[in-house]
């Protein structure tokens, strides 16, 4: 990551106007209607009374938000587009896979809103505060403009905040719109916890997951960030970190970053009232990057090792570590071309042809007569390298497949690793860095590793430091106040498990059964960061294998 230049549950339109109908329940009305099975609400079991007390005290990485104030909020969909003089429409608003696009198209979405807030200070205050996840929602604390409507600005890219950002895109507008939803206006209050999962408001933790988010994605240069709940420092030493606390791969021109994931929680029995506590969850964390280098250092690193290897072997170890990154063009300043890699070819840029005005020509000669780049094919120095494969779209629609050498390549920044791309050095190493209690990739189960509570305290308090809880004008603005000391519990014990059928009996007998926590599975995580339990046992007169026959459950 360098500086200049995310899901979440506030990633996505307003949660409580699509829970429901939302994906879930779809799917589980259509696999109940295949089974002949009545639809029924999902509801959940009463929250149990008073458990035994243990006799630990805990520190948590929970930190309580209070308020002083009722919070009533005006709620937005927006959206940023950009239009070509072709007449194609760049959207900047929506969601990508690949980690650069995503995070380049929040912070020129951030770019486009600043802009706003600067040409457009009257509505801005009278908006009071807004707030927004650089994606689909935005609220404000007042309403825009006097009616309901929907709002629209047009600006020329070279009005824009960071307006040389926008050059590559070759725009000759941007559209910001601001659309109210249904209901606009909200009331967000601590109510009493709904059982009723389908009809379950989350109104709440929507706005408080992205209230928490605005200094880290409005104070340039601080954070790279993917969503509302997990961003990385860009810089961690102004926050208390040290050098050694991460660690660089050279086999492979990676490193850890260090950020955390943040997400909102109501804390049952935390007060101060019967509804629970609204809280802020803070969890330091570690992920592997590539350094935005050149990618013929970066594969020059990772072949060195493999001198005698074959050419085919050579490939399909790039195939494996490099496939799906993100890079572009050096060659010509004047049309960087951003690409994909889709795979490596088993021809280098002095074996594979292409027809240049009916002539057959190396893409190495190619290179050379128009660019002047000498791919150095054949020296001492580098190995004979193979082709990057990348794919376009031509004007008809069509894809078709684009050769690029190595040389000619950077690694484009903002990237983690993926989890299957992880080499066994990397996993060896992080492990031995005294700071990696939570060494994680996306898409991928944490790796956890022992660590001294004291210092993993200090890295959890130095992780909520960066994220400006008690610094923050937005916070305040909505006046929601983090206290500064994380909640401190006396531990409970848990009680017996119990299972509750439809008809409302529980078995097995309390004292007959106990929990095995080496047994226990991890919750599906039900929105963002909402966690929930749930078993579900299906069966019919011809029930197939596996499933749990009438007088089995009985």
């Amino acid at each position: 990551m360098s500086k200049g230049g995310d899901e979440s549950i506030a990633s996505g339109p307003a949660l409580s106007s699509l829970r429901p109908a939302n994906v879930l329940e779809i799917q589980a009305r259509e696999y109940l209607k295949e089974k002949e099975i009545e639809f029924g609400l999902p509801i959940m079991a009463e929250r149990k009374g008073p458990v035994r007390e243990g006799d630990i005290d805990l520190t948590t990485n929970i930190y309580p938000l209070i308020f002083q104030s009722n919070i009533r909020v005006c709620r937005y969909d927006v959206k940023v587009s950009g239009t070509k003089r072709s007449g194609r429409i760049v959207e900047f608003t929506k969601k990508f896979k690949d980690d650069f696009t995503k995070t380049e198209r929040r912070f020129r979405t951030r770019d486009v809103l600043v802009t706003f807030m600067n040409k457009h200070k009257d509505m801005t205050k009278a908006a009071g505060c807004i707030y927004n996840d650089l994606q689909s929602i935005m609220y404000s604390l007042t309403p825009m403009s006097p009616q309901e409507k929907h709002i629209k600005f047009d600006f020329i890219p070279s009005e824009l905040h960071n307006a040389s950002e926008f050059e590559r895109f070759k725009l000759e507008s941007i559209t910001l719109e601001f659309n109210p939803t249904n209901p606009f206006q909200l009331s967000l209050e601590q109510i009493q916890g709904q059982r009723d999962l389908v009809y379950a408001n989350r109104d709440l933790a929507q706005f408080l997951d992205i209230a928490t988010s605005q200094e880290v994605f409005f104070r340039e240069g601080e954070h790279v960030h993917f969503s509302t709940s997990n961003s990385y420092m860009y810089s961690p030493e102004m926050f208390g970190f040290k050098s050694d606390d991460t660690i660089s791969f050279p086999d492979n021109l990676t490193y850890l970053g260090i950020g955390c994931d943040k997400a909102i929680h109501n804390v049952q029995g935390g007060k101060p009232g019967s509804g629970g506590l609204q809280s802020v969850v803070v969890q330091p964390k570690k992920t592997p990057f590539h350094a935005d280098d050149l990618l013929v250092n970066k594969v020059d690193a990772m072949l060195s090792s493999m001198q005698r290897q074959s050419f085919d072997a050579k490939v399909a170890y790039l195939d494996k570590y490099l496939k799906g990154l993100m890079v572009c063009t050096t060659h010509n300043k004047n049309n960087v071309q951003y690409l994909l890699i889709k795979g490596f070819a088993r021809e280098s840029a002095s074996q594979k042809e292409i027809s240049i005005n009916g002539q057959p020509t190396s893409v190495a000669t190619y290179f050379n007569q128009k660019y002047g780049v000498s791919l150095s094919i054949g020296s001492g120095s580098r190995m004979d390298l193979p082709l990057v494969i990348s794919s376009t779209t031509d004007k008809d629609g069509k894809k078709q497949q684009n050769y690029y050498p190595i040389e000619v390549l950077q690694v484009c920044d903002n990237q983690r690793v993926k989890t299957n791309q992880l080499t066994s050095q990397m996993t060896q190493l992080a492990i031995r860095v005294q700071f990696l209690f939570l060494f994680s990739c996306p898409n991928t189960h944490y790796m956890k590793c022992a660590v001294p509570p004291a210092i993993l305290r200090a890295q959890m308090e130095k992780v909520a430091k960066s994220l400006h809880l008690w610094d923050s004008d937005y916070l305040n603005a909505a006046r929601i106040q983090v206290l500064n000391k994380p909640l401190e519990l006396r531990a409970n014990e848990l009680n017996h498990p119990e299972l509750q059928t439809g008809d409302g009996s529980v078995f097995p007998n309390k004292d007959s059964a106990g929990w095995r926590m080496s047994k226990v599975l991890s919750p599906q995580a039900l929105v963002g960061k909402q966690y929930g339990w749930a078993s579900f046992v299906f069966w019919t007169r011809n029930a197939g294998h596996g499933c749990l026959m009438q007088n089995e459950m009985e």
